[in-house]
């Protein structure tokens, strides 16, 4: 069942929603694919590996 934000609202009106801080470093304003998390504490190299047609959250 999926969570969504403005039903975590009614449920629990004291909680704080934070507008997401999206920047723009891509040059390009809609896109789409497979999205991967990747965790890389001190280390990049996954990242490099992940990133082909791939929406990627570091």
């Amino acid at each position: 069942m999926p969570i969504v934000t403005p039903d975590l609202c009614d449920d629990y009106p004291e909680i704080l929603v934070v507008e997401p801080g999206f920047r723009n470093f891509g040059g390009v304003d809609a896109f789409g694919g497979e999205i991967v998390t990747v965790k890389c504490f001190e280390d990049n190299s996954i990242v490099k590996e992940q990133v082909a047609c791939r929406v990627t959250v570091v």
